[in-house]
């Protein structure tokens, strides 16, 4: 059954012809807890479903590759439920996938499952996406590490309506601090005395306890050789301290949502 965190939700199952498989998907989704109904894929019927719908579920035609009628309906059909930041799940062939992959690049962040298909896998995705959404509710802790206190209490204020802030003004500090402490995400200067940040970040990436902690410079250093070196270390991003408020809450919950996609694959 579902988690006692997780109310039910609104979920459609979209398909091109009614079968068993589609049947299969719609009973365990429902078994799940969740509110879930049978589409056909009419683009007009389902606009008017996205408000209120919280995740589509869509059975790939097998035979779809040699129909260009039913690919475009398809595309337009994943492009309106993208742009309005609703969950998906496609269930199709593999093949199809890496085609749709060039046409569609944003169908990354998507969540594919490869036929022949095995309904504990559609249950299992679901809960996974809706155990993450109320992780993702949940404040995030971000550790500020910046040698000037005057910018990192400035970035402070900006992000503490949003997000619980520790701050940090050392690089070994930041290792001691994460050491200790559980954090969803470190914005870490690049140069720092001492040690400077790309130091910390292989320091962090070493040890198995830090190692998968996200981590984002947030520094004033932006040549091309510093930002070569940084992304090198492959942090989850890098964000020029000549950032607006508004740029900054724009560029973390962008990152945020990135990793909860990944930790949805």
């Amino acid at each position: 059954m579902i988690s006692k965190k997780i109310r039910g939700k609104y979920v459609k199952v979209i398909t091109f012809q009614q079968n068993t498989e589609v049947r299969g998907i719609e009973k365990t989704i429902k078994d799940l807890g969740h509110f879930t109904e049978i589409m056909m894929a009419d683009i007009d019927k389902i606009l008017k479903t996205l408000d209120k719908t919280s995740m589509y579920v869509i059975a790939v035609p097998e035979e779809i590759m040699s129909d260009s009628a039913e690919q475009e309906a398809l595309e337009e059909i994943i492009d309106s439920i993208l742009n309005k930041n609703k969950y998906l799940i496609l269930i199709g062939n593999k093949s199809y996938h890496n085609g749709l992959l060039k046409r569609i690049p944003e169908i990354k962040l998507t969540h594919w499952i490869n036929r022949p298909l095995k309904l504990e896998e559609v249950a299992d995705m679901v809960n996974k996406i809706f155990r993450m959404e109320v992780r993702m509710k949940e404040t995030k802790k971000i550790l500020i590490v910046d040698d000037d206190p005057s910018y990192a209490k400035t970035v402070r204020e900006w992000l503490k309506d949003s997000y619980s802030i520790s701050i940090v003004t050392a690089g070994m500090q930041a290792i001691t601090f994460l050491m200790q402490n559980q954090i969803d995400l470190v914005l870490l200067d690049y140069a720092m005395p001492v040690v400077d940040g790309p130091q910390i970040l292989e320091m962090l990436r070493s040890d198995t306890i830090t190692a998968n902690i996200p981590v984002v410079f947030l520094t004033g250093v932006g040549t091309k050789e510093s930002i070569t070196r940084a992304m090198n270390l492959k942090p989850q991003g890098y964000i020029l301290k000549t950032a607006t408020k508004e740029e900054l809450l724009k560029s973390l919950e962008t990152i945020f949502e990135k990793l909860y996609a990944s930790e949805c694959k």
